[in-house]
């Protein structure tokens, strides 16, 4: 298949599955509900072109669906862009993550065309990166979290993040005393206090004073970065923590408009931004990876959604460059192989704490089929 006849390619066909649930294994100890040891039984979207390439994504909501097959079916399959702008320009609502899981396939499905990997496609040189285990569940106890870190450790990680989720700020501080004790001195320890909406999983907000001590004491533990320390759109707030604190400060996860990483940019508040490849799409993810060089901010996808989104988020890091690459791992219920197990030809992970990408076109990876319980 050479490159002309893959650009001239059309949409054929916009497809949506059911996998069936493997196994239930339940839910993490202090965490939210929606993070569930959960193996199968995610949704698909797959969009097929023309030529049989077949790109896939998380399942989308049924009015996007509907529209999708409206307005896409028959254009041309790339560039991919236009599509979302159709889209968002006929949706009653932002499409959010539906969106974006119908541009990472129309991006799939064009890379299998033209036989690359995304990350490649996208201009990216280096297919591993340096991952951190991100663990999530608050746990019953500081031990238990410690526990959990160190066995990351012996699983291969050289980078975590941890969730200070306490209700004082000592206890916060001791979490992160106690693995850093805990583990080797060259483990990369990132924090994560979760206040872009103004309180964390626990339910506990931070204020400028709380942000403050934490950062200090954070930045003697040797603490890698302090991530959404205040609530989103505090941009004051943002950009005063970040002139006080030596801990580097991260953020951007939830925010969809790129006017928000402008101001982020114009308040000088991260040092790291993270956007979110399920909110804000490929496109625009790159786009502000862009944007981010500009100011000298170094640029982090987040993770994904625990899906396809994130194998393509794994793609976006490799195409920028990103230093890290965040994993969700939280052992023994909730792994990252657990949402994996639908896939065939998964990234490599870990290779000497690496996450390493494959070389077949696209994402990557193949649907397992046999998986498949119904077609919606």
């Amino acid at each position: 298949m050479n490159d002309t006849s893959a650009g001239d390619q059309r949409i054929a066909a916009i497809r949506q599955f059911k996998m069936r649930l493997i196994e239930d294994l339940g839910g993490l100890p202090g965490a939210a509900a929606s993070f569930r040891g959960q193996i199968g039984g995610q949704t698909i979207l797959e969009i097929e072109a023309s030529n049989g390439a077949r790109g896939i994504a998380p399942g989308i909501d049924a009015e996007t669906l509907a529209l999708a097959r409206e307005h896409l079916i028959g254009r041309p399959l790339f560039p991919v862009a236009p599509h979302i702008r159709l889209l968002e320009r006929h949706c009653s609502s932002p499409p959010g993550r539906s969106g974006a899981s119908i541009e990472i396939a129309l991006w799939d499905a064009a890379a299998r065309s033209f036989g690359l990997p995304l990350y490649r496609l996208w201009g990216g040189e280096s297919a591993s990166i340096l991952g951190y285990g991100s663990t999530i569940g608050r746990g019953a106890s500081i031990e238990e979290r410690v526990e959990v870190a160190v066995r990351l450790v012996a699983e291969g990680w050289k980078a975590i993040k941890l969730r200070p989720h306490w209700e004082t700020v000592e206890d916060d501080i001791r979490l992160v005393a106690e693995v850093r004790k805990a583990t080797p001195d060259d483990l990369i320890i990132l924090c994560d206090a979760n206040q872009a909406r103004g309180r964390n999983l626990a339910g506990v907000s931070w204020d400028l004073d709380r942000a403050t001590r934490t950062a200090d004491a954070f930045h003697a533990l040797g603490v890698g970065w302090l991530e959404e320390p205040l609530a989103r759109d505090d941009h004051e707030g943002l950009a005063t923590l970040a002139r006080r604190s030596k801990v580097p400060l991260a953020g951007g996860e939830n925010n969809v408009a790129l006017d928000d990483f402008r101001a982020y940019a114009q308040h000088r508040c991260y040092a790291f931004w993270q956007p979110e490849v399920m909110l804000v799409g490929p496109s625009r993810m790159l786009a502000l990876a862009a944007v981010a060089e500009t100011f000298g901010i170094r640029f982090v996808p987040h993770e994904g959604y625990q899906s396809l989104g994130t194998i393509a988020q794994i793609h976006v890091a490799a195409a920028v460059g990103a230093p890290f690459v965040e994993i969700l791992h939280n052992p023994p219920i909730s792994t990252y192989a657990n949402y994996m197990a639908c896939y065939a030809h998964t990234p490599a992970i870990l290779v000497d704490g690496h996450v390493v990408l494959n070389d077949r076109p696209g994402l990557g990876v193949e649907l397992r089929t046999e998986l498949i319980e119904t077609e919606l």
